[in-house]
């Protein structure tokens, strides 16, 4: 499996992580260290995949169409769900911040933003795991891939990289305890 290929799959299985933590368990469970959790979540998630992550697998997905032109709508569809997810999320750390600023909690409207967002990135995710990735990774060619790696941008992941970046290391700590229990 290509190099690239293989960071997205890792990006989706930390994605799917910090999706659970978005997850309330029970009403009323919102606390202010959880949503300052969560606000903490959706500030990665609209920084590291929505600002690098999907423009990665939109590189991918233009020699994807190129080479494979039943892959044409599926791709198109993948590129709009990107730009939704970006508003989606926007709108809920937008709400979690108005939360936390507020210092009072509409609970069970956040609570529907944040099962709309989960399972609208769910799904997505699922959809390129099982049909994208397949795909890329049987049609491309190696000069397809050595081309999409030239126009990427390095940027080390601010939360599951080597160096977390500060402002995410609460986060991190918490991910990793939750991990151990």
């Amino acid at each position: 499996m290509h190099p690239i290929l293989i960071q997205l799959r890792d990006d989706h299985s930390h994605i799917r992580q910090l999706l659970r933590l978005l997850v309330l368990p029970a009403p009323g469970s919102m606390d202010r260290g959880n949503l300052q959790r969560a606000a903490d979540v959706m500030r990665y998630m609209t920084g590291y995949p929505d600002q690098f992550h999907h423009p990665r697998e939109d590189l991918m997905f233009g020699p994807l169409a190129n080479r494979d032109a039943a892959s044409c709508d599926l791709v198109g569809r993948l590129r709009d769900e990107h730009a939704d997810l970006g508003d989606k999320g926007l709108a809920v750390r937008e709400a979690l911040l108005a939360c936390l600023e507020a210092d009072r909690l509409v609970e069970r409207d956040l609570a529907g933003m944040l099962r709309d967002y989960v399972a609208i990135q769910g799904a997505h995710m699922d959809l390129e795991e099982q049909s994208v990735f397949p795909k890329a990774r049987l049609v491309l060619t190696s000069e397809d891939w050595s081309g999409i790696d030239k126009l990427l941008a390095t940027r080390p992941d601010p939360l599951f990289g080597q160096r977390v970046q500060r402002s995410f290391r609460d986060l991190r700590e918490y991910l990793t305890r939750s991990a151990s229990e």
